[in-house]
Order: C-alpha cells, then sequence, then structure tokens
C-alpha cells in the first residue's frame, strides 16, 4: 500500500498539455490498425470495448495464439509502460518511448592515475551486490587492476560519487574485486538510495528498460518508489501513474466525495478518479481494493475511459458521512 506514494509529489512537476475540454482527449488517440478478434474476450463483457480500443489505438496488444488474456496480472513494468504511452501522446509522441541511452545505469569506478571502468548490473561481466553487506560492490575488472589493491578508487553511482578502497579477493573469487566505501554518516542514505537505484534499473536485455528510463528521466519518478519493475502491480499502483500522466482530463461528472475502504494514504489519489468516472469500484458499494492485483481487463478499461470520456460512468455511492476512515 505504501509503495508509489511519493509519485503524485514528483507528477506535480510535469507539464502535461493542457487541452480545451476532455472531450477532447479522443482525437490525440486514433485508430492506428484494424480490430483483432480476441479468443479469450467474449462479446458483450465488461472490457470487450476497452480491449479492443486500447488495441486500435496501440496502446495494447495481445499476449499471443490470438489472446487478450483479460484476467492474468499486470507487472509494474507493463502498468508503467501502458502510462508512459498515454503521457508520451499527450505530450506530442507516437507512444513510441525512447531509448535507453547504453550508459544509463552503469556505475563507474576510476582509479587514482584516473583510468575508469563502466558496468552494468551482472554478476558473470558487471558488478554484484553483497546480498550479506549491501555497502560492498564486487566487479569483475581486468589484471591491470590488480595494481589498485588496497588503494582508495572512486565509485559514480546514479551521478554521485563516493571514495572506497578496492581489493582484490584472490583469483578463486568471482567476480574478485571489492569495493568498499568510506562512507560517513552525512552521505550513507545517499549512497544506500543511489546504489538501489541503480540496482533498479533493467539491464540493458531487459524489455522494460526504455520504460524506467522515460519514468526516470520524463516523469521525474524514483525507480525506488516503485520497487521492481517486475514485481505484481496493485489497483492502486496503476491509478498513481495514470494520477501521474492524466493532467487535467479527470473532469469531474460525479458528485462523490468517498468511498468505503478510502485511507489517509488513498482517498486524494484515487477520488478524482471516482468523480470522473473512470473508476466505479469493484462491488455494488463502491470499493476500489488498493490492494488487490491489477488485471489486465482492469487496466484497458481505466486507460479506455481516460482516453474515450464517452465511456467514463455516471454512478453515486453513499453519502461521505457514512463512509468511515479505517484505522
Amino acid at each position: 500500500m505504501k509503495r508509489l506514494l511519493s509519485l503524485l509529489i514528483s507528477g506535480s512537476l510535469l507539464l502535461t498539455p493542457a487541452l480545451a475540454a476532455s472531450t477532447d482527449v479522443g482525437a490525440a488517440f486514433p485508430a492506428l490498425r484494424e480490430p483483432a478478434s480476441f479468443a479469450d474476450v467474449a462479446p458483450g463483457s465488461w472490457y470487450t470495448d476497452a480491449a479492443g480500443l486500447c488495441y486500435v489505438t496501440g496502446l495494447l496488444n495481445g499476449t499471443g495464439d490470438g489472446n487478450f488474456s483479460p484476467d492474468r496480472s499486470v507487472t509494474v513494468g507493463e502498468a508503467a509502460t501502458l502510462a508512459a504511452r498515454i503521457h508520451n501522446i499527450l505530450n506530442g509522441g507516437d507512444g513510441t518511448l525512447p531509448d535507453a541511452p547504453e550508459t544509463w545505469g552503469q556505475v563507474v569506478l576510476t582509479r587514482a592515475d584516473g583510468v575508469s571502468a563502466g558496468f552494468q548490473q551482472d554478476q558473470s561481466t558487471g558488478y554484484w551486490l553483497d546480498d550479506k553487506n549491501i555497502q560492498f560492490l564486487y566487479f569483475n575488472l581486468d589484471e591491470s587492476w590488480k595494481a589498485a589493491d588496497g588503494q582508495s578508487v572512486t565509485l559514480t553511482l546514479n551521478g554521485n560519487s563516493y571514495t572506497g578502497t578496492l581489493t582484490w579477493q584472490g583469483e578463486s573469487w568471482k567476480p574478485p574485486f571489492c569495493f568498499q566505501p568510506d562512507l560517513q554518516e552525512q552521505n550513507y542514505q545517499r549512497y544506500y538510495d543511489d546504489l538501489w537505484a541503480a540496482m533498479r534499473q533493467p539491464a540493458p536485455d531487459d524489455w522494460s528498460r526504455n520504460t524506467a528510463y522515460y519514468l526516470e528521466s520524463v516523469l521525474h519518478v524514483s525507480l525506488n518508489d516503485i520497487g521492481g519493475m517486475g514485481m505484481t502491480a496493485t489497483r492502486l499502483d496503476f491509478v498513481k501513474l495514470l494520477g501521474l500522466v492524466s493532467g487535467d482530463l479527470l473532469e469531474p461528472i460525479n458528485d462523490i466525495t468517498g468511498f468505503p475502504d478510502a485511507t489517509q494514504d488513498t482517498r486524494d489519489v484515487v477520488l478524482p478518479f471516482y468523480q470522473a468516472g473512470i473508476l466505479t469500484g469493484v462491488d455494488d458499494s463502491g470499493t476500489f481494493n488498493a490492494g488487490g492485483t491489477l488485471s489486465r481487463a482492469e487496466m484497458a478499461t481505466m486507460a479506455a475511459r481516460l482516453i474515450r470520456p464517452e465511456l467514463r460512468q455516471s454512478f453515486t455511492l453513499q453519502p461521505a458521512e457514512e463512509t468511515a476512515l479505517p484505522s
């Protein structure tokens, strides 16, 4: 429930273009391909139109073999990719996310003589984190680095530099070189944050790398707030991501001031989506179910209602005074 709680703070810095009215948003998402007939999407189901719309506009693809997999749970990376595509289109793009630079996510070791080496996260060829002592990083370096054994080196991590000692562990240790930072109390937390941010940056061959780069460089979202692109996304995760990219598109159409399972952490984030008719809840009373896993059908439905205001739902819930806040 606490994951992604700082996203909306970062999102306040975004400059999603304002549209004259929310009804104009549909023009930004035209049909780009012919409709698909998915074998596992029954005609007339609650998500049929949404799945079809997200497909023809290029926001979502099928899952192979003619299927959409509406009940399959979604990862944070998949949810973030859809949100990033929406943001990119609203800002004049075509939904294709820019490639992350090859050097993004690298950590760099520099010796006293100025020689440097850059690495991506990979135990066999790059660097490795000691899970027993998370301060230590282990590196695969060539023979020339043995001369730096026991000497001070500089580690550049997530754009910040840290000094430390490089030691050679011996031929039998893989990776054989260990960097031990010379940390003082005032910069330990920054080192820890930078280290985990680097560890969460997907490797160059990971499909979610461009999405993670877009989150960090365009949406200004720390990957430490995401918790891992491969983690299972919750309903709250996706609503928070949509909140970052929806700009002024959440025009209220419902007079709703609360929902049954609202908390101090979720009310302000989720309520605008009820008011805009994008969310109606998972039951007749309008329960949100923040920690519930997000299905592809749910994700498609939320996205479709965002980009096609005519699909939004007008409804009412019980009065706010009857909706108690859980302790």
